[in-house]
């Protein structure tokens, strides 16, 4: 077992030890609690134990976990919980032994167990110290946010951006654009998708491959996200609402899925939907790549001080707006999508998704499609917008070093002159067309989409199996790979060459 394995949430049971048979099983009950841990690659855990175990009830209690992995092979974890000064669970004291139940290997539906014993360590009340019981603490599955009240869309804002014609949007920009180096070398294909109007005028490569910083690409990235933020706004305020902001930092490696806040009085804690739905989600299973960015490791040496680096005004200072956006696009803005993207398995334990960028068969427009790793359906997961808030924020940041820059409106979206250095596209492409206020599927649009999506397939499909072998791999692996393999460099095929 590793890390990842033993962190996240579980449902904690603890019975006392009567060795005689009771009628009523509610009489050997001792504590029925939700465990929640945070487990780091060195051994070390925190949590909390929190009563009810409901995982979104309105109010709970809590006590706070600390321990070890003493035994990594066996799983075999030592934990002490405290109670919280001020609380109802002030005094509390337990610890806690134990490991994980053995498995069998054609076992169906199993989860994992961490079964041991707790220990009152401390008086309380008329509850004496030194009384022990039994406990079994079972795995729950992953939360997703989208099943966290206050945390998912409305449902207007669902209705729009897990329509078809959104979901092509978004799709379409981003296959050309991160499939641009392939595709050029298709004339025919170039020509078809310009005359479609979805050939990109700023690549955002050059032909080695690098970033094109030279050329306002990185301005189509910003602009396009930014266009897509204020038509959730404007689903928002249409009902009523305020729509999600961006993140002020991007959540901590440790943090929980659901988030309670203390009440003024300091003695309860109320559940916290601005904070919730941002844990990491479990890394697909034997897969490094998935590890690695999940890890904390990767979040407080890599993420974090490339955060502080998008922040720093002098940086900034020295950055044209073209320059930003293709440094985000293809650094943080990936491995956000990346850290909080989370994996859905079939019956039979294998992920369900696309087959590949191009399948875009409408079982996929299901409004409970909302993988933040695919390009199809991220804009339809709560995070994607608490991170292209952040992103979108950045600019902001930007702007601010860099005050002799006009603003202007561009088609109802706040944006910026060119003046020839720091901005120089006069209209940033974000898809064909300027009604940035039309939400509702258009026939023509959705065929114009999916005209572009199959030239694009026939281009960079091998023309045989042999032919596969030296042939781009984007066609022929799923979407979330393909993605993968170019938003984080890491398996990029040498036709991209």
């Amino acid at each position: 077992m590793n890390n990842f394995d033993l962190s996240g949430y579980y449902t904690y049971r603890s019975f006392i030890n009567n060795p005689d048979p009771v009628e009523d099983f509610n009489k050997i009950q001792f504590a029925e609690a939700e465990l929640f841990l945070n487990v780091r690659t060195d051994g070390a855990i925190t949590g909390t134990l929190a009563f009810p175990a409901d995982a979104l009830a309105d109010t709970k209690a809590f006590m706070d976990i600390t321990g070890r992995v003493r035994d990594w092979s066996s799983a075999v974890l030592e934990l002490e919980g405290l109670g919280r000064p001020g609380t109802d669970t002030d005094s509390f004291d337990y610890k806690y032994q134990g490991s994980f139940a053995p498995t069998f290997s054609d076992a169906t539906s199993e989860r994992m167990a961490l079964v041991g014993t707790v220990m009152r360590a401390k008086a309380h009340g008329s509850a004496p110290a030194g009384v022990t019981a039994s406990f079994v603490a079972v795995k729950r599955d992953y939360l997703r946010p989208r099943s966290i009240p206050g945390v998912a869309l409305i449902p207007e804002a669902i209705e729009m951006m897990a329509s078809r014609r959104h979901r092509l949007q978004h799709n379409v920009w981003h296959t050309v654009r991160m499939n641009w180096l392939a595709l050029s070398k298709d004339k025919d294909a170039v020509a078809e998708i310009d005359k479609r109007g979805w050939w990109p005028t700023r690549p955002p490569f050059l032909d080695n491959r690098a970033l094109n910083l030279e050329n306002g690409a990185g301005e189509d990235f910003l602009f396009m996200h930014r266009r897509m933020i204020k038509m959730l706004q404007a689903v928002y305020k249409s009902a009523g609402k305020i729509a999600p902001s961006g993140w002020a930092t991007l959540p901590d490696a440790a943090v929980p899925q659901v988030v309670y806040k203390a009440s003024p009085d300091g003695k309860a804690f109320n559940i916290d939907p601005d904070a919730s739905g941002y844990m990491v989600p479990p890394p697909v299973a034997d897969d490094p790549t998935d590890q690695l960015m999940k890890s904390a490791a990767f979040f407080n040496g890599i993420m974090r001080p490339i955060q502080a680096l998008f922040q720093s005004p002098r940086w900034l200072s020295g950055l044209t707006l073209g320059q930003l956006g293709n440094l985000i696009e293809w650094s943080i803005h990936g491995w956000m999508h990346n850290r909080w993207g989370d994996t859905i398995y079939d019956s039979a334990g294998q992920p369900i998704g696309r087959t590949s960028l191009f399948d875009i068969d409408k079982k996929w427009d299901d409004p409970k499609n909302d993988d933040l790793f695919d390009f199809y359906s991220s804009h339809v997961h709560p995070t994607f917008w608490r991170l292209h808030g952040w992103i979108d924020d950045r600019i902001e940041d930007w702007a601010k070093v860099h005050p002799s820059i006009k603003r202007v409106d561009l088609n109802g979206v706040p944006w910026f002159a060119v003046d020839g250095s720091n901005v120089l596209a006069d209209t940033p492409f974000s898809w064909p067309g300027n009604d940035h206020h039309h939400h509702h599927d258009s026939h023509d649009d959705i065929k114009v989409m999916e005209e572009v999506m199959a030239i694009m397939q026939k281009a960079l499909t091998p023309p045989s199996p042999a032919a596969a072998l030296a042939h781009s791999k984007i066609a022929t692996r799923s979407a979330r790979l393909a993605i993968r393999d170019v938003l984080l460099g890491v398996s990029l095929s040498d036709s991209l060459l």
